[in-house]
Parts: C-alpha cells; structure tokens; sequence
C-alpha cells in the first residue's frame, strides 16, 4: 500500500557525492576486493578484516567486520556475529541481495538483532513492485532490528523501517534529506529510497544547524543534539546543505 504521494527531486545537479546512516566503508571501489581465488582467510586492510565470496562465474561479495573473526570464532560452520557491511563487486537485484544477507545473517553463533524474516518480507515486496524490480543493490550498508539499510545504483539508499519514518507528521522539504521514491508501507514495514547523503567530518555546528531548522518548523527533536546527532543528518548533493537523514529523530508534536 502506498501511503504518500511525495515531490521526487533531481540529484544529478549536484557534485556527485555526499550520504545516510552510511559508514565511512560504504561506496566501496573495486580494488577492496580480495583478488587471489582463496578464500579461507580473512584479510585486514587497516581498520576492517574482510573476506570475499563467489557469488556466480562474474560476481562476489565481501564481508567487512570491525573486529577479528578469525579469532573470535569458535564454530568453524558459523561466523560468531553478522558482518558490519556486505559488499557486491557488481550491483544485485533485491532478490539475490536477500539471499546473500539470509545467509550470512542468520547463520551465526550470536543471535542476530534483527527479525530474520525482514529480508524475505523485502523480497515479497520487491517482486510486487515494478520499480523496485529494477533496483540494483550496491552494499548492505546496515542491518538493525527491524531496519535495513542497503546502498542503490546512482547514489541512493534504499530503507525499510518498521516505524513511521515520518511520526505525527508530514516529509519536510526544509529539512528532510530528499525521498526519491514514494513511501510504502508492506507486511507491517515502511519502505522507500531516499538521496544519499554524506555523513563524514560531521561537526557540532552542522547538527544544530539541522536542529534549529527543524524546530523553526514546529517539531520536536529525538536522539539528536549535539555530537549525538552526527549519524543522523548528512551533506545532501542536490541541495547543497546538511540534512536529516533519520526522519524520525524530528517528531510532531502531539499536544
């Protein structure tokens, strides 16, 4: 069911980067990708250790982890955790982008902070949507409970979100990163592509920019103030200014 008819914006205008909820190892280029056929072992490449996947005769994936899962590891049939970010070597549909995750996942000695059933629920909706058919999935960027964030084609960001992304209130050109897609709801979750936007080098200045914004609007603020906030807002390329990235840190007021 679709719930909102929002403005579409160009993004082609602006200088061709900047983020949302995306970690410094998103948009990750081709020579990150471990060459040699072997892959039993993890590599570090400085700050994450990594390892690469066949995924067909033309593609892999690789998974980043912040700590050392080699050593970590106790099963050698599991992984002791889920991965921090998957990456593709060539885009994906949704379809196979679920079945990767499904995997990798699920399949963990640690129970997994998230529904298991989210990305078969998104490959339900997916395969009902015409749009969405087309998308190609770049990275899984971050996997919460009931929230799943993965990177698009063409610098854009795909959610699904088990709340209202936009409680008690309507989008805010003002100050809401640009939505690219209209807003679904499907199977209890909401579901929509938004710009993608930079979240490096995030000062304290920028967050209360964002914050004075969003109350000269009338809203109130939630998980952002100050150096809190610094994963919620991003520089937007189409606009040229710091945004909110997770609409549901501005919240209307209900009395």
């Amino acid at each position: 069911m679709k719930i909102a008819n929002l403005q579409f914006y160009n993004i082609n205008t602006g200088k061709n980067f900047r983020h949302n909820s995306i970690p410094k190892f998103t948009s990750l280029q081709q020579d990150t990708f471990v060459k040699s056929e072997q892959t039993s072992k993890y590599k570090f490449n400085g700050r994450q250790y990594y390892i690469e996947y066949p995924l067909d005769k033309d593609n892999s994936y690789t998974l980043f982890y912040d700590c050392n899962i080699e050593r970590d590891s106790k099963d050698k049939e599991k992984m002791p955790y889920p991965p921090n970010a998957v990456a593709f070597k060539k885009p994906v549909d949704i379809s196979k982008a679920a079945d990767v995750c499904n995997r990798h996942y699920n399949n963990c000695e640690m129970d997994s902070p998230y529904n298991p059933e989210q990305f078969n629920i998104l490959k339900k909706f997916a395969a009902d949507n015409k749009q969405f058919q087309k998308e190609k999935i770049v990275s899984i960027i971050d996997v919460f409970a009931n929230t799943i964030v993965m990177e698009l084609e063409n610098n854009r960001v795909l959610k699904m979100v088990k709340d209202n992304p936009f409680p008690n209130r309507q989008f805010e050109p003002e100050f809401d990163i640009p939505l690219l897609s209209d807003v679904y709801k499907f199977d209890n979750y909401y579901i929509f592509i938004q710009e993608k936007a930079d979240t490096n080098d995030i000062e304290t200045e920028d967050v209360e920019d964002v914050v004075i914004r969003i109350k000269q609007k009338g809203y109130d603020t939630y998980d952002i103030d100050g150096i809190t906030g610094d994963m919620q807002i991003g520089w937007s390329p189409s606009l040229k200014k710091m945004m909110l990235i997770d609409s549901e840190c501005a919240v209307g007021k209900t009395t």
